[in-house]
């Protein structure tokens, strides 16, 4: 019976980040003669950044993601190749916005209660201490409203305490340079 219970508290703790990916490859290797001086000659542009927002909680299961490209709107081959449940969004500039973390909070609370997740069970929900999270009045009384606790990392440490940045964007990442090359 522990073991459920563990089970039931790991299901109700989780962790939303968000991680940028540019459009144009980093290279990662320079070849060169030994003892001469080699040059990385790059692209002098970074690229267009795209932002892909992920939630999970402590044993795997995880929120339909929300990936958010540069524009003012929607083109119509951004879900190409995606899932179904991936919801596709444009910012300005390809980064997370309030409105557009209030739009994850609803999905959120939708998503608790479709799975029968908000059976008067508080959750606790890790972030960062983007402005767009923690300065967001309508996200907070979503989440307050739906018993959700939200706990802010210390800013300047979620690099090295946020869970998704320690480990499932570090591989992300790594995929995403194979991915390109």
């Amino acid at each position: 019976m522990h073991k459920v219970g563990n089970y039931r508290q790991a299901l109700t703790l989780w962790n939303v980040d968000e991680t940028g990916s540019q459009n144009i490859h980093k290279a990662d290797a320079v070849v060169g003669v030994v003892g001469k001086p080699s040059y990385n000659i790059t692209a002098l542009e970074r690229g267009e950044t795209s932002t892909a927002l992920i939630c999970i909680n402590a044993v795997g299961v995880a929120v339909s993601p929300m990936v958010i490209h540069k524009g003012n709107l929607i083109g119509k081959q951004w879900k190409n190749g995606a899932r179904r449940d991936v919801q596709v969004r444009a910012s300005e500039n390809g980064y997370i916005t309030k409105e557009l973390f209030s739009d994850f909070g609803k999905t959120f609370v939708e998503f608790l209660t479709t799975r029968g997740l908000m059976d008067g069970v508080p959750h606790l929900l890790i972030m960062d201490s983007h402005y767009s999270h923690l300065y967001n009045l309508e996200f907070l009384e979503m989440m307050k409203k739906n018993n959700i606790h939200v706990y802010a990392l210390p800013p300047h440490t979620s690099h090295w305490m946020q869970p998704l940045d320690r480990a499932v964007f570090r591989s992300f990442k790594q995929g995403w340079q194979l991915a390109m090359k």
